[in-house]
């Protein structure tokens, strides 16, 4: 069992907790955020419209594929 003492000392940090420092950025700062926010927007939406076209796709090759319940139910032998 853990040390209550320990335990106490761990509810105690002050991770997350905001120190009042802060950082203002520069140009430079800002336009590199930018472009990497804007490369990581354009993949995910790259990666969203990839699994949409594919889900799409697939869907629509399986409903061409598909016989007719009457169909189907005629290619089954008797005996089953």
């Amino acid at each position: 069992m853990a040390d209550p003492k320990n335990t106490a000392d761990l509810l105690d940090a002050r991770e997350g907790q905001s120190t009042g420092e802060s950082h203002e950025m520069s140009a430079a700062e800002q336009k590199a955020r930018s472009r990497r926010n804007l490369a990581i927007a354009f993949g995910v939406v790259g990666f969203v419209v990839l699994i949409y076209s594919t889900t799409i796709l697939r869907l629509t090759q399986n409903v061409g594929t598909q016989t007719p319940p009457a169909a189907a139910a005629a290619e089954v032998p008797a005996g089953e």
